[in-house]
Parts: C-alpha cells; structure tokens; sequence
C-alpha cells in the first residue's frame, strides 16, 4: 500500500475543487482522468489527462492573487 501526503491548505484539481471534497474523493479511490474535453483537443496526440472542469477562480481569489 503506498501513503500519500496532501500538505497544500487549498486544492484545487481533476475531481474537485476544496480540501474537504478531495480527501472524500481519495478516500473513495476515484480517479479525475479521462476524456480531455476542450477545443482543439483532436490536435493532440494523447486525450486524457486530468483536465480540471468547472473551475470559477473570480469570488475565490483577488485580483492580486489571480495575477502571480
């Protein structure tokens, strides 16, 4: 069994988008790859990944914190 160690305060990734919904989701074993699903992505030669989906960063961060 391997361990694995979240030390980041906030999260943000394939399936979720807090803390409290991601250490569920590792709980439960889920997995975020799949089909990419983006304009464009025929381009690519792979298309799966763990693409993040309905991420909202306006109202989360400001202006200041988007930037850097």
């Amino acid at each position: 069994m391997h361990r694995v160690v979240n030390t980041s305060a906030g999260n943000v990734n394939a399936l979720v988008h807090d803390v409290p919904d991601t250490l569920e989701a590792m709980r439960e074993g889920r997995c975020g790859i799949g089909q990419l699903d983006f304009q464009d992505v025929g381009r690519l030669s792979i298309q799966i990944g763990g693409q993040v989906r309905g991420f909202e960063a306006e109202g989360r961060y400001n202006r200041q914190q988007m930037s850097l």
